[in-house]
């Protein structure tokens, strides 16, 4: 099967977020670094219940071609979202609205991760910033990903 013969019909109540010419001539106004720790993967897997083992353990990461474990998809998110609302919504977590990315490279222990945003669109209402992490050797880790935070 090739993937994506499952979602032949556009999913309801979910429009992506329109990427413009403009966005490659994107002005940055967050820009934020934060270091994963050592033991971050195994604090993760225990507060969110998510004991996969390649999340957890060396052994089982390598046998699944890893050089290492591997963050959570989702807490990388989180350290991403984490930048935008400390830095562009004054720390208050209930103004995001929506998030969206496309996980693009894993994340190993002890990393440093840089988010960058800018503004997509805003009215009166909310804002739509378009993100972008890195790793320190400059790789996407989550790409084409934007929030939306209402004011």
């Amino acid at each position: 099967m090739r993937a994506g013969m499952f979602f032949k019909k556009p999913r309801k109540g979910i429009k992506p977020v329109k990427r413009t010419v403009e966005e490659t001539k994107r002005q940055v106004i967050l820009t934020k670094q934060m270091k994963v720790t050592s033991d971050q993967s195994v604090r993760y897997a225990a507060a969110s219940g998510d004991e996969n083992p390649i999340h957890v353990d060396r052994d089982i990461a390598r046998a699944a071609g890893l050089p290492d474990i591997i963050l959570h998809g989702l807490c990388t998110l989180a350290f991403a979202t984490q930048a935008i609302v400390d830095g562009l919504a004054k720390g208050d977590p209930t103004k995001v609205k929506r998030i969206t990315t496309r996980f693009s490279k894993p994340v190993f222990m002890e990393d440093t991760l840089t988010t960058e945003g800018w503004l997509l669109k805003e009215d009166e209402t909310s804002k739509v910033i378009g993100f972008e992490t890195k790793n320190e050797k400059g790789e996407a880790v989550l790409k084409r990903a934007s929030i939306e935070l209402l004011k």
